[in-house]
This record gives structure tokens, sequence and C-alpha cells, in this order.
């Protein structure tokens, strides 16, 4: 079994934890906002995705693959299925030699706006 080292950005940062013992995948926390306007991460989430748009969503960690592995940053299921939201590069790769934060690109596929709040479950990594 390969081991992920996994390091808090911040102190209130959440580490993935799997939701059920059979999970195939970690849950990853919404942490940050990234501002495209300034090209930095702000801290004041919630932010609201209208329909059709994307942001991208910092963790507030980064992970050390270990060599000859790979992430895959996946949606969740109810996120899709009940508010459209999707991972428009799904799945998204995390290379083994990748050493900055973990970051989900979320869009609203969905009709209505749709809030992210900071430790929300926003994606999955397997």
């Amino acid at each position: 079994m390969a081991v992920v080292k996994v390091q808090k950005m911040a102190n209130d940062a959440l580490i993935p934890v799997r939701g059920t013992i059979g999970a195939a995948g970690y849950d990853l926390f919404a942490y940050w906002v990234y501002d495209s306007i300034t090209g930095n991460f702000r801290c004041d989430l919630p932010v609201v995705i209208y329909p059709n748009e994307r942001v991208v969503i910092g963790t507030g960690i980064k992970m050390a693959i270990p060599v000859d592995y790979y992430g895959q940053i996946v949606p969740r299921s109810g996120l899709a299925a009940k508010y459209g939201i999707e991972i428009p590069n799904s799945p998204g790769t995390i290379d083994d030699d990748y050493r900055g934060e973990i970051k989900v690109i979320l869009k609203n596929g969905g009709t209505n706006p749709f809030a992210v709040e900071c430790g929300m479950k926003i994606a999955q990594i397997i």
C-alpha cells in the first residue's frame, strides 16, 4: 500500500477523509477561492457560482503522491445530481511530482446559482 503524505497550508484547512470505510475516494473540502482579476486566492468563502460559470477552489492542502502513482480529482455525485456542479476537466490528474496546493475547478452546469462555503465537500480524490 502506498502512503500519501498530506500537509495543511493553514491550520484550519481540512485533511481529506473517506466518507465510509468502503469509499473509493477521499473527500476534498473548500478553503480558498481563486480571484481571476488579481490572480490571488481569497479566504472569503462563500462564493457564488452562477450558471455556466467556473471557479477555482483551493483546498488549503498539499499532497505528496508517491512515485509511479497519480491522484484523480473527481466530482461528488450528489453535487452533480442535485445542483449540476461539475468538474470540467474530470478526472483532474495530480502527478507524482506535483507539490503545490490541490485545487479544484468547479463549473455550475445547473440553472440556479450555487454557493460554495468554507469546509464544504467539493470533490473527491482517488
